[in-house]
């Protein structure tokens, strides 16, 4: 390759799928969270292949810094609150139940 002073020198190089397959190798503690990074990226991104309006939800917030609210996390949202306010009241019965 040639260097910033013009002269050719001798480089190690590799291509991307190299570097990620090194990276896997290392054993140190202090790589584990680039790891977990790749991982996550790489489920984003599958998870994008099967799904392509995870897709473009993800490049939505990016552009915006907001989430967006689609019928299918809208409902899931709706699921998880029905659930939360079901626990409170269960919870506010079982104060009743003890007074």
């Amino acid at each position: 390759m040639k260097a910033a002073d013009g002269k050719m020198r001798e480089t190690d190089v590799a291509n991307t799928e190299q570097l990620l397959r090194l990276i896997q190798s290392i054993p140190s503690p202090k790589a584990e969270p680039f790891k977990m990074w790749l991982a996550e990226v790489g489920k984003e991104r599958i998870d994008g292949t099967i799904d392509p309006e995870l897709t473009i939800e993800r490049a939505l917030e990016q552009r915006t810094g907001q989430s967006v609210i689609t019928p299918k996390n809208a409902l899931d949202f709706n699921n998880l609150l029905d659930s939360v306010i079901e626990e409170l009241n269960l919870s506010e019965g079982s104060d009743d139940d003890k007074k």
